[in-house]
């Protein structure tokens, strides 16, 4: 499952929402304020997109998703390979903690590949 929710809906945020989930599927979060991507992000959002969307961007997220699933089969390099590849920006702003449960790696795993594998 994948899930496209908006941050400001009736009654609840979508950030509120996925928190008060268990178990949240993979989300793309679709919304006129992108002062949220970074909470969305930190929730394991798999992309944030900012209205109005045009199609090639939401291509792009679909892709990405697509891609992300697919990635589930791989071992924790090409997991890692993954999130350089779309998350980049974002390693100075989010925790070694967050990065190895958005990957599903342990910290000593991610620690180690950290120093040695790059982009190609």
């Amino acid at each position: 499952a994948l899930l496209f929710l908006d941050i400001q809906m009736p009654k609840i945020t979508g950030i509120d929402f996925i928190k008060s989930l268990q178990t949240a599927p993979p989300v793309i979060f679709t919304t006129a304020y992108p002062q949220y991507a970074l909470d969305g992000f930190n929730l394991n959002a798999l992309d944030y997109l900012v209205k109005p969307v045009s199609f090639e961007r939401f291509y792009q997220a679909a892709l990405k998703a697509k891609e992300y699933y697919n990635l589930r089969k791989q071992n924790a390099e090409e997991r890692y390979r993954f999130f350089l590849k779309h998350y980049s920006h974002l390693l100075q702003r989010v925790s070694l903690t967050y990065i190895s449960s958005y990957l599903n790696m342990s910290l000593e795993t991610l620690s180690r590949m950290r120093g040695r594998v790059r982009l190609t």
